[in-house]
């Protein structure tokens, strides 16, 4: 029975120690923020002779399609 008991003790320190550091560390998943995109060069201004807002169509769309970056606000 003693050994029983010090069995559970030992699973109980081990998941408490490991609750302990999965709280602490840094590599949580979070749901709210997404991940940062970082730009190292600038964006071409042109494409194949096509401004970001394309050629026909509707501009604003254009440029947002055409963005080289992610937005901040993520919905």
């Amino acid at each position: 029975m003693k050994k029983h008991r010090k069995y559970s003790l030992l699973v109980l320190l081990i998941a408490v120690a490991a609750l302990v550091w999965y709280a602490n560390s840094d590599k949580k998943m979070s749901r709210v923020a997404g991940p940062t995109v970082r730009e190292s060069v600038a964006a071409p201004e042109e494409i194949g002779g096509f401004g970001v807002e394309g050629k026909g169509g509707d501009p604003q769309l254009n440029r947002e399609k055409n963005r080289y970056t992610t937005p901040l606000d993520v919905v």
